[in-house]
């Protein structure tokens, strides 16, 4: 009935069971509480590591939302340019010219640019945490690229069909 026993016991079911479930089963098998009570501190300690204690000034928070809008439009601009290209060349291959490249660019181009909302949203969810104020940054950036395909629909009419 060791420390050492309690803590391997605690980080072998942490993602299993809740932390009052090992506490109690710690207590039904007979644990002293100032064993399992050492054994909490050391573990809330070991995971304090990872946890983000600095707290960022209000500049840093600009400029970090700033960042992650941004950034989450030039990401935005460069999917929907690659993509474009790609159309491009894809009309090239299969032998079209003229106005039937702008369909292609068109098509191709929205197709990017719903790919970087998609990568967006990805990334906006891995960094919620770790980087909340880059996430909203790129949340606000992705309410604008939406906003802006849709009025990209409507201006080239494709979206006049429906509304």
């Amino acid at each position: 009935m060791s420390i050492t026993d309690i803590i391997k016991f605690l980080d072998a079911n942490k993602g299993k069971f809740s932390e009052s479930t090992l506490i109690a089963t710690l207590r039904q098998n007979g644990y002293p509480e100032e064993e399992i009570n050492a054994a909490l501190a050391q573990s809330r300690k070991k995971g304090a590591d990872n946890a983000p204690l600095i707290s960022l000034s209000r500049g840093r928070k600009i400029l970090h939302f700033l960042g992650g809008f941004l950034g989450g439009g030039i990401f935005e601009g460069v999917c929907s340019f690659a993509s474009g290209l790609l159309g491009i060349v894809f009309a090239r291959i299969t032998g079209r010219d003229g106005w039937d490249i702008l369909g292609f660019m068109i098509f191709f181009g929205i197709g990017g640019v719903i790919l970087g909302i998609g990568l967006q949203a990805y990334f906006i969810r891995r960094w919620w945490k770790k980087f909340p104020y880059i996430a909203r940054g790129i949340l606000s950036g992705l309410a604008l690229s939406i906003f802006l395909v849709v009025l990209r629909l409507f201006s080239f009419g494709i979206l006049n069909f429906f509304f």
